[in-house]
């Protein structure tokens, strides 16, 4: 029941995203970037990607944005007994983007569903709620720095460094 919900509301963000896709200027944005998983200090430490794509809504409210992501391991991180766990998640997320007057320096905490499909027995591979916050610069109009944090079960954080472009 869980893993369907997760489904619903991924789906759900990218409808929502569609729609508005042609009646706000630069709404959407595609993203991506380099995490260290943070692990247990039992585990060893993997390095994984990023991919999402986001849209703001802002004729609904001003700053609210919705986001799908997608993290996979590069290299995968090892349980003490030496067993690789391949982290692979797909996220939605309901953003709300926060500016500081006269700088290109931005907030957007995240919250949403994540559905984790862990190589491992330490977590289960039901959705659940995860929660995190990217801290970004912007460089152009169309182009944002961001490093960001992201809670994904109850023993693995993302640490990402990341590229966004704005349509």
């Amino acid at each position: 029941m869980k893993k369907i919900a997760a489904i619903v509301a991924c789906t759900g963000i990218l409808s929502i995203s569609s729609l508005y896709a042609d009646t706000i200027p630069n709404n959407l944005y595609v993203g991506g970037g380099f995490n260290v998983d943070g692990v247990p200090s039992a585990y060893t430490t993997g390095v994984g990607m990023e991919l999402k794509v986001g849209a703001h809504l802002d004729q609904i409210l001003p700053r609210l944005g919705v986001e799908a992501e997608y993290t996979g391991s590069l290299t995968d991180p090892k349980n003490p007994n030496n067993h690789n766990i391949n982290i692979q998640t797909l996220g939605g997320y309901v953003t709300y983007d926060i500016y500081f007057r006269n700088s290109p320096i931005f907030v957007r905490p995240r919250f949403g569903v994540v559905l984790p499909n862990l190589g491992d027995k330490i977590n289960s591979r039901d959705a659940r709620l995860s929660a995190g916050a990217d801290v970004g610069i912007n460089i152009s109009k169309s182009v944002s720095a961001y490093i960001g944090y992201t809670n994904i079960s109850e023993v693995i954080d993302n640490y990402t460094v990341g590229i966004e472009y704005n349509f």
